[in-house]
């Protein structure tokens, strides 16, 4: 038996069920199979090859990492294996083919996978970047509580459609650490546990989910400064909006690749950094600055209503 999944555009194709993933509505075709067994053997070979990086090697027809969960190959022609070399939960290895399975398999179909979350406010996709603990899936669930639909959590796939920069859906879920389910009243038994390492769970958003490609209209990246500092002082605790210009703008893009650790061993290939440059731009990239400790949610949101164009929110 098959479970078929909609999934940046494309038709999954999987033998395990994935609660995480919007199920397809066609079952008579599929662009990508997900394989849980054994990579292939060329893989194995160039892991034994002593003139290849034995944890990473990009061609332009396949790509593959490996860490200490496992090994994970992905194909162009549309296989994506993984090979469970350390006995752990098959969950907890699905979350390496959400993230950098998703993102190899966009890396070989001209798109690049940004590590942002997104979503579509009346017809515009939004980008949400930051560091960790920045506040990026607490204000992506309140935009979604107030309307918004959800693209994607952690993942986002850009790419051009009909020449135009589309966001890409990936799949219905947000995580969220133990302290945010909690404040935001999740009974935690009800919530799937997906990652022991960082104590987050996944919430299911399938009823929120968009599944077409949304033009991308901008880009914003959460920091915090401290308010206590002399040279923050000229913000008078407030949050701030920078729309950056010229380089600055394209080093944000690159710095949000998902697999851009990867990148570093092996090299941004031409299409990929042009698609940097298009999204660059094309897009606005406007930075918001929040004070430390400081419950400035609302602000956030006023300040990305207004930019969309949505003061009414």
């Amino acid at each position: 038996m098959y479970y078929y999944y909609q999934l940046m555009g494309f038709i999954f194709r999987s033998s395990i069920e994935i609660a995480q993933l919007m199920p397809a509505i066609s079952k008579d075709k599929f662009d990508v199979e997900l394989i849980i067994g054994k990579v292939p053997e060329e893989i194995h070979q160039e892991i034994a090859d002593k003139n290849i990086n034995n944890n990473v090697n990009f061609t332009e027809d396949y790509i593959w990492m490996r860490n200490i969960y496992g090994i994970f190959a992905v194909y162009k022609t549309g296989k994506i294996y993984v090979e469970d070399t350390s006995g752990s939960d098959p969950l907890f290895l699905l979350q390496f083919v959400f993230g950098y399975g998703i993102s190899m398999f966009a890396h070989l179909h001209d798109m690049v996978a940004l590590h942002c979350g997104s979503v579509s406010i009346n017809g515009k996709a939004i980008v949400i970047t930051g560091a960790s603990g920045a506040g990026k899936s607490t204000l992506t669930t309140e935009l979604i509580e107030e309307g918004a639909k959800m693209i994607s959590d952690d993942v986002v796939a850009v790419g051009f459609r009909d020449q135009v920069l589309c966001a890409y859906p990936a799949f219905p879920q947000q995580k969220l650490c133990r302290d945010a389910a909690i404040r935001k009243g999740y009974k935690l038994e009800d919530l799937i546990y997906i990652d022991p390492g960082k104590d987050k769970f996944a919430i299911k958003r399938h009823k929120d989910f968009i599944t077409e490609p949304q033009k991308l209209h901008t880009f914003f990246a959460l920091e915090w400064y401290d308010p206590n500092l002399e040279e923050n002082k000229k913000y008078n605790g407030e949050v701030i909006t920078e729309e950056l210009s010229g380089f600055n703008k394209l080093e944000m893009v690159v710095k949000q690749l998902f697999i851009m650790a990867l990148l570093r061993i092996s090299g941004l290939p031409a299409k990929q950094f042009q698609l940097c440059v298009d999204i660059a731009a094309n897009v606005p990239i406007v930075v918001i600055k929040r004070p430390e400790k400081s419950d400035t949610m609302n602000e956030v949101k006023k300040c990305i209503y207004k930019i969309v164009g949505e003061e009414n929110a």
